[in-house]
């Protein structure tokens, strides 16, 4: 298994991530971040479909006409149309869990989607990120 000293830092697939993980966690909470339900079917199309996404790089784009990410939601502006979603369990991973996620969601000015099974509870994650757009 790789450590995080030789561990290369870029992270550009999923497994990446996967892998950097299981340098990181406990074992337990590691193989349950990695797992699926049941027999794992629908997670492994998961991985399937996503490898069956080609990108098509664009070359010699004007950038001036490059309008950004913005975009609103609930009638509020954020920065990207992309939400940060909690998994659940987080204590897991951090002793903050959930509102460690807030944090980030709020220092990236993007809205959160908070687990059902989460392990901080709405007023710990509203207090520890009290601007940032929740959704449930």
């Amino acid at each position: 298994m790789q450590t995080p000293a030789n561990y290369d830092k870029r992270l550009y697939q999923i497994r990446d991530y996967e892998t950097l993980a299981k340098t990181k966690l406990f074992r337990h909470a590691a193989d349950y971040y990695n797992s699926g339900a049941n027999d794992e079917y629908s997670l492994q199309k998961q991985y399937e479909e996503y490898a069956n996404i080609k990108l098509k790089t664009r070359v010699f784009v004007d950038p001036s006409k490059w309008v950004g990410t913005k975009t609103s939601i609930m009638g509020r502006q954020i920065e990207s149309p992309i939400c940060i979603s909690s998994t659940a369990f987080q204590r897991m991973a951090t002793t903050e869990g959930e509102c460690d996620t807030a944090r980030a969601a709020e220092k990236n000015q993007v809205p959160l989607v908070l687990s059902s099974w989460a392990t901080s509870s709405m007023e710990q994650v509203g207090k520890a990120a009290p601007t940032t757009p929740k959704i449930f």
